[in-house]
């Protein structure tokens, strides 16, 4: 059962260990899009602090789906049964299935698929791509035969859900998003570093993010990314272009 599973885990641990998922996929999202390896720049501390502002964003998602649902009568996640094989035709049943989430989701794939590598670096594609499969996943988790057995309230299976698909799949796609950004200079914060030893040039340089106790910065074409310590600058300002 899984009401047993989560009461013999202590409650913390289930939080810190979900907050390190789901910043750990953020991290991975932003800074893969720079191909740089985090692994040495970052404490362990730093996974579970970039939990929070992607946290919040999917959180907004939440806020507005709540929202849609007291002002319509309508909800796409609601739990009707869809195809009746007891009662409806076959020729209506089929017609049903090709309006379904499932096959509509199952030819989005190869479209997806065939379409990568033209717009891995646009991040409307990315943002799209990640709530479909998000969304797509949580009518399929709230409505498994098992979770049904363990949680009978349906509202409660979409919440937890949600917390199991969005969010995760949220985290990585904002960092993905905000990364993308700045890759492809739609926003730019240009790098003005006050150097206690004059060895950076700073002056064609864009932000990219701090990142442990270094300031990332890198050149416009995105060719030459740099790794600057704290300890030789003692001023940073950020130019918005």
């Amino acid at each position: 059962m899984i009401k047993d599973a989560f009461a013999k885990l202590p409650f913390t641990a289930i939080i810190i260990s979900y907050f390190f998922v789901c910043g750990g996929l953020y991290l991975i999202g932003f800074w893969t899009t720079f191909e740089i390896d985090i692994s040495s720049f970052i404490t362990i501390t730093d996974i579970p602090k970039s939990f929070i502002f992607p946290f919040v964003i999917t959180q907004g998602f939440l806020l507005l789906y709540i929202m849609v649902n007291l002002f319509t009568s309508h909800d796409l996640l609601t739990e009707r049964p869809f195809l009746d094989y007891e009662t409806d035709k076959l020729w209506k049943r089929f017609i049903k299935f090709l309006v379904s989430f499932d096959f509509l989701f199952t030819i989005s794939i190869p479209y997806i698929v065939t379409n990568f590598q033209d717009n891995k670096l646009n991040p409307i594609f990315w943002s799209l791509c990640c709530f479909w499969i998000s969304f797509y996943l949580i009518r399929k988790v709230s409505r498994s035969p098992f979770l049904k057995t363990q949680i009978q309230e349906y509202n409660l299976r979409l919440y937890l859900s949600y917390f199991l698909c969005f969010v995760p799949i949220g985290c990585f796609s904002t960092g993905k998003v905000l990364s993308l950004v700045i890759f492809n200079n739609s926003k730019i914060q240009y790098v003005n570093i006050d150097n206690k030893t004059p060895k950076i040039d700073s002056t064609s340089l864009k932000f990219i993010s701090f990142l442990g106790d270094k300031l990332i910065v890198s050149s416009l074409d995105n060719k030459k990314i740099n790794y600057i310590n704290q300890s030789s600058y003692s001023k940073v300002e950020l130019l918005k272009k």
